[in-house]
This record gives C-alpha cells, sequence and structure tokens, in this order.
C-alpha cells in the first residue's frame, strides 16, 4: 500500500515507511522539515526542488501517493506555495539566523508580517492565501539578520531600483 505524502497527521509513521525501504537521513529529514512547514507534494516533480538524490527519487516514485489532506472546501484555490531561494552577498559565512520577512495588507486594513527563518539550504517555502491580501497595497519583502538588522531585498532580474 503507498504512503499519503502529505499526510502530516502521519508523519512519525511516512519516516518509518521511508526508513524502511531505505530512504537516506537526509531525503527523509528535508521531507519533514518541508511538510511540517506546510509544503504540500503534488507530484515526484516537487522533489527536485529539494535536490534529493536519484536514488531516493525512485524510492519515494514507488512508495508514496500525492492526496491532499484535510476538507477541500477551505479555500485552497487562494492559496499558493511560494519557494524563495537566497543567495547570500559577501562572506557566506556570516549568512546564518536570518529571517524572511513578508509584510501585507489583507483586506480589512490590518496590516500582517509573517516571519519565516531561513533553513541551511536557503529556502523558505510560504503559502499565502490571496483571498486574504489587499490587492491594492504591495507586498514588501525584507530580510532580517541575526543581529536584527533588516533590509529590503530585490529578486534576481529584477530591475535595481
Amino acid at each position: 500500500m503507498k504512503i499519503n505524502i502529505n499526510d502530516v497527521s502521519k508523519l512519525e509513521d511516512i519516516k518509518k515507511a521511508l526508513k524502511e525501504n531505505r530512504v537516506s537521513d537526509k531525503t527523509i529529514n528535508v521531507i519533514e522539515k518541508a511538510l511540517q512547514s506546510g509544503f504540500k507534494f503534488r507530484s515526484t516533480d516537487d522533489f527536485s526542488i529539494f535536490s534529493l538524490t536519484a536514488a531516493d527519487v525512485g524510492i519515494l516514485r514507488d512508495l508514496v501517493v500525492f492526496e491532499p489532506t484535510g476538507n477541500p472546501a477551505t479555500g485552497s484555490d487562494t492559496v499558493f506555495t511560494y519557494r524563495y531561494f537566497f543567495k547570500p552577498v559577501g562572506n557566506a559565512n556570516y549568512f546564518h539566523s536570518y529571517q524572511f520577512i513578508i509584510s501585507y495588507t489583507q483586506t480589512d486594513g490590518l496590516r500582517v508580517s509573517e516571519a519565516f527563518p531561513i533553513e541551511d539550504n536557503r529556502m523558505v517555502i510560504v503559502d499565502l492565501d490571496h483571498s486574504e491580501i489587499a490587492s491594492s497595497i504591495p507586498i514588501l519583502y525584507q530580510v532580517k539578520s541575526a543581529t536584527g538588522e533588516i533590509t529590503e531585498i530585490r529578486f534576481q532580474n529584477s530591475p535595481d531600483f
């Protein structure tokens, strides 16, 4: 029987099954962190995002299914998952304990800032519900350093301002 990889309530069972099928500890840890951060796997193509080994992806392809969990009527058509990758400028050894901050205004006018840790692989996965974000006010993206300094960031291939 195949395992629903997106069922976070059965995370320990998923990890046990992956271990029994000789999936590497590194891949198991990556999958665990992704699921705990809210990431939903939709196909085997999603494994390439995490740079998993070909051997592990081959095992996963035969072992898991990608069924959604929970109630699909909860507005999932307005929730989008974004993956942000960070590249430090200068000495990469100083790029630790950073946070990615997204600030936006909700439709009711409340200003919200959400902080996400930048993991060792320099990736952050964010789920945003577009039905909650006011469309007329821009979203602000920032990075906060370990010392508390905050800087705005720009996306690769975006123009300098």
